[in-house]
């Protein structure tokens, strides 16, 4: 396969690569610093299939780490900098690091900071190697918003079909600047990384999620490209008006995008492209475009080229649960044997929706599927009816164990103004069927989000009832 750093750094030496903090480093530069960090990394033992941590916040010289050890073919496990000592400890230990590059105090053997890899003096040694699609690159831990983390084996083909699927959605510009905010424990920000190298183009990296410096850049450095969880964008809308704008794509994903969102984006006429995937998928399956999103916001449109996707259907229903084949989904997870998440090489998504004109719709994660009174609820549903109402500014709805009911439908609410709850119920009533209806309403003052801005459905019903109810 083709070494994408060097296939960048012969064609377009000049061009710039990333751009970070007023820093402009082209491929001739980005490959050369890469080179060097192997160089010494190797003097230190790294070398084929040893497994390196890196616990970082973002930085251009983590994309140096990640470039050097492509070249020295080890296994790269970037590790999420905001966990506790005690849930790292369980992941360095479940995915056999046997070097760890951080600059934090953590109960681990061997211990490398990022200063002392760059003061080592600069060795002269020979580290390219041939790169095998079908190699593992990386070990990236799920988000664990359904469950435990789990480490998902991605290989170089996964990452090299994911880039060239995507481009023929979303296309490709030779001025593109794609925005990079997403922290690189993330699949969506580790694509971001690969998928600019591959074409050629321009990442701008952002060290952290600063929305300041986020609509800065969009204003004065040309980005054309930004990926972003909906909580980023509404957050983002919150504070600026984003209509004047070089934006050409918004991709949107890594949570559900609620319909008023997708509604100030259209009356702003921002370029949304609403995507659904997965860290075992390399970031995207299904991407619907501006256009599409124009036609029908609730579908994530179709998938990418490459990627199949059926429903597993259930009885007596119109949806199931979405299975995923194609080279960009994962052989597997790291010392976890779980064939029942494949079947027939389509991966078990875990997730339910529907496909209807070739286009996917998303429902729900299976997981969080309400069973109340023998009747299937499908969350999703019933958030959007409260999200119609005005006052309500974010609502999660779960089931709690019933005597009576199996579970007890139960939402939790974050307001914007007062808001009466017989108002809440009468609006319910006029749009839901009556089992659909919560029973209890909880006030939160914000939802418990991953780093990527997941909400985690799992904390909310944990802590429900230290909330006020309404």
């Amino acid at each position: 396969m083709i070494n994408w750093l060097l296939n960048a750094y012969e064609q377009a030496p000049d061009k710039v690569a990333i751009i970070n903090n007023n820093q402009y480093i082209t491929y001739s530069q980005l490959y050369r610093r890469s080179i060097e960090f192997a160089c010494k990394l190797s003097e230190i033992g790294v070398e084929n299939n040893t497994h390196v941590g890196i616990l970082l916040s973002t930085s251009i010289e983590y994309v140096y780490l990640i470039y050097a050890l492509i070249e020295l073919g080890a296994i790269t496990i970037p590790l999420n900098y905001r966990l506790n000592n005690s849930l790292l400890q369980e992941q360095i230990v479940h995915s056999d690091i046997t070097l760890l590059v951080t600059d934090r105090e953590i109960n681990f053997d061997n211990i490398i900071s990022l200063d002392t890899i760059i003061s080592m003096d600069g060795i002269d040694t020979k580290v390219k190697r041939i790169i095998k699609e079908t190699d593992t690159h990386c070990i990236i831990f799920t988000s664990g918003t359904t469950g435990n983390p789990k480490g998902v084996l991605l290989n170089y083909d996964n990452h090299y079909s994911s880039a060239i699927s995507s481009a023929k959605v979303l296309g490709v510009e030779k001025d593109d600047i794609w925005l990079n905010c997403i922290p690189f424990y993330h699949v969506g920000g580790m694509e971001i990384i690969f998928r600019s190298c591959i074409y050629n183009t321009a990442m701008l990296l952002h060290n952290s999620f600063n929305i300041d410096s986020i609509i800065d850049s969009i204003k004065n450095k040309r980005v054309t490209m930004i990926s972003l969880v909906p909580t980023m964008l509404s957050r983002i809308l919150k504070k600026y008006d984003m209509r004047d704008n070089s934006l050409r794509v918004i991709l949107l994903g890594g949570a559900r995008t609620d319909e008023k969102l997708v509604k100030i984006c259209m009356a702003h006429k921002l370029p949304i492209a609403l995507t659904y995937g997965m860290t075992e998928s390399c970031s995207q399956v299904a991407t619907a475009t501006t256009e599409i999103v124009r036609d029908d916001y609730h579908t994530v449109g179709p998938p990418l080229p490459g990627v199949e996707i059926r429903i597993k259907q259930y009885k007596d229903e119109n949806y199931g649960e979405i299975e995923v084949r194609g080279p960009n989904i994962s052989n597997g997870y790291y010392r976890l044997d779980l064939p029942e998440k494949y079947d027939d090489g389509f991966f078990r998504t875990g997730d339910l929706g529907y496909i209807k004109d070739g286009r996917l719709y998303v429902l729900q994660r299976r997981i969080d599927l309400i069973i109340s009174g023998g009747e299937n609820i499908i969350p999703q549903e019933v958030e959007d009816i409260l999200l119609r109402i005005n006052g309500i500014e974010n609502a999660v709805v779960f089931g709690v164990q019933d005597e009576d009911w199996g579970e007890r439908l139960t939402a939790a609410l974050i307001l914007s103004t007062d808001i009466d709850r017989q108002h809440i119920i009468q609006y319910c009533r006029d749009n839901l069927a009556s089992y659909k209806i919560p029973k209890d309403y909880y006030i939160f003052d914000e939802f418990p989000q991953t780093a990527s801005g997941k909400i985690i459905r799992a904390e909310i019903k944990s802590n429900y009832k230290n909330m006020y109810r309404l």
